[in-house]
């Protein structure tokens, strides 16, 4: 734990004054190591069993200490899994960063997918398979930006604003180069 908390606060410092407010958040959990997300991992996995297993017992006689255990574990469990997930945000921003935007409501959209993407990879991580985790949430995401990616361009093509009726008025063969160039 000492050495975790030391390699945290050097990325903390290293990083943190290179790059820009809305990026910083990112590089305040280093990347774990393998062991280090394995051990979170199964602390994750052992809060939503006990959770669950406190479900299960539920009936109209439950008192409310047995409400207040499964709220501890299930607020152990989310504080776990936003670990997880702060510390591997930095490969979304990563990914985005890579694309040049027109609009940067468009960047703030595709990176908020992209984050969703983190945390739907953390629900379906298998840490027994022996991979790590970033390398699993990179694949999820670069699916997925290209998913996300593609339903955009068919949304713009499908609805360009600001052509009015000119754009039908255009032969097949401009329309396709101008939706082409909308790509």
């Amino acid at each position: 734990q000492a050495d975790y908390d030391r390699r945290r606060l050097k990325t903390q410092q290293s990083r943190t004054a290179k790059i820009s407010l809305d990026v910083r958040v990112c590089y305040y959990e280093p990347l774990p190591s393998r062991e280090q997300e394995h051990h979170q991992f199964r602390k994750l996995n052992y809060f939503k069993y006990q959770a669950k297993n406190l479900i299960e017992i539920l009936d109209s006689k439950s008192k409310p200490e047995t409400f207040a255990k499964i709220d501890y574990w299930l607020n152990e469990a989310v504080k776990v899994r936003n670990q997880l997930s702060l510390a591997n945000a930095r490969l979304a921003f990563s990914m985005v960063r890579g694309m040049s935007f027109r609009e940067s409501s468009l960047r703030e959209i595709f990176l908020s997918d992209l984050q969703m993407d983190v945390l739907r990879a953390i629900d379906y991580f298998d840490y027994n398979l022996g991979n790590k985790f970033s390398t699993y949430c990179t694949w999820v995401m670069r699916r997925n930006f290209n998913r996300h990616l593609e339903e955009h361009n068919n949304f713009t093509t499908r609805h360009l604003t600001g052509m009015g009726d000119e754009l039908y008025e255009l032969p097949q063969r401009e329309e396709s180069r101008l939706v082409a160039h909308e790509n």
